[in-house]
């Protein structure tokens, strides 16, 4: 590889770190399950996380699997004036590119990526986040809650 890519190559790897955070984060008020132990946001580089309108948001979880699954299923919610509202997912199948081979088994500790579009539309508000991973049965795999502000 030519030094000039090397050199490009790390300057990239250097940027891409500083807009990737690990966030503050917490258990979803009823979570009874939740085993997740980092939350990363990209791009973020602050508490909270301003996320620019247009943009699609890149999220990885460390967590430990409590129970065993089969298959999993993404699902994302903001708490906008006190009101659940669904965002949607290009990807909500957690088993296919998201870093999860299924079935998850549990006391294993996995990784989940995941993104979402967050579409120019979307007003420009300070709102918390839920990220929930879910079973076909509905069981909770993780439940978190991270304060987001849309800029």
């Amino acid at each position: 590889m030519h030094i000039l890519h090397k050199v490009a190559l790390v300057a990239l790897l250097v940027v891409s770190c500083v807009h990737s955070k690990s966030v503050t984060f917490k258990n979803c008020p009823d979570s009874k399950v939740s085993d997740v132990t980092e939350v990363d946001v990209e791009p973020c580089s602050s508490d909270p996380c301003q996320i620019k309108r247009g943009v699609s948001v890149a999220i990885k979880v460390t967590f430990k699997e409590v129970s065993n699954a089969t298959d999993v299923q993404s699902k994302v919610y903001g708490y906008i004036a006190g009101v659940k509202v669904p965002f949607p997912l290009d990807n909500p199948d957690a088993c296919t590119n998201c870093g999860l081979k299924c079935p998850l088994t549990g006391g294993t500790s996995y990784t989940f990526n995941s993104s979402l579009p967050v579409k120019t539309i979307y007003p420009a508000i300070k709102l918390v986040a839920q990220w929930e991973l879910v079973d076909s049965k509905e069981n909770e795999q993780f439940c978190f809650q991270v304060p987001l502000q849309l800029i």
